[in-house]
């Protein structure tokens, strides 16, 4: 059987993308990514490498990796999403929330990629958005909208659509809304199960970027 390797970056290394102590150590924070890359890597032996900073492929480090900045007017970084971009109930939630990006001087960008994720999920990381094929000179999403011609593969409900966050009662979890700037467009097509669209993602990725916003609340009462 080909040994597959699966690398977990050291804390710190994503300090530009989650920047206050956010990396995850809990041994299984990040189960159902490498569930996942066993699942797609097994017959190759390739190596997917899965983090606090998202998904990196082909043995490059994260640490490696040109970042760019992305920003969003309904949220700011590491503040709190409002419930019209969650599961709450007030009226028009559960969009998806504008986003805008600057990757310009990165020529090795052929294409975007956009994945949203809950790493404090209870069963381990959970996607909630697979958004793909992004054309290169693609700066931004329109709140509860995207591109036509997107790609959109599914999520961890199943769905190949965008899940609102919708934590726990009494739980406060992070939502990252990370921007993948690939060497060239994926293959898979609209549908594709993560086990397909993660490590593909991850081989193409060479630069990232990311925004995250807080959900819920720790108070159980």
């Amino acid at each position: 059987m080909t040994k597959v390797t699966l690398r977990v970056a050291s804390p710190g290394r994503c300090s530009n993308l989650d920047r206050r102590g956010t990396y995850d150590h809990r041994p299984g924070a990040t189960e159902q990514m490498r569930l996942t890359a066993v699942l797609a890597f097994a017959a190759a032996g390739a190596i997917l490498t899965t983090s606090g900073c998202g998904i990196v492929g082909s043995g490059v480090s994260s640490a490696e990796l040109p970042d760019f900045p992305v920003t969003s007017p309904a949220f700011n970084d590491l503040n709190d999403l409002t419930a019209r971009y969650t599961c709450g109930e007030q009226k028009g939630d559960g969009k998806t929330p504008s986003l805008h990006w600057s990757a310009s001087g990165l020529s090795d960008v052929k294409s975007f990629t956009i994945v949203v994720d809950d790493p404090d999920a209870r069963g381990g990381t959970y996607i909630h958005w697979v958004l793909a094929n992004l054309s290169a000179n693609t700066t931004d999403v329109v709140e509860g909208d995207w591109p036509k011609k997107a790609i959109v593969g599914r999520n961890s409900a199943g769905k190949a659509d965008y899940v609102p966050p919708c934590p726990p009662k009494g739980e406060r979890h992070r939502y990252r809304f990370t921007v993948y700037g690939l060497k060239e467009p994926v293959t898979f097509q609209t549908g594709a199960d993560l086990k397909e669209s993660l490590p593909e993602i991850a081989s193409r990725t060479v630069a990232v970027g990311r925004i995250t916003g807080f959900f819920g609340s720790t108070d159980s009462g």
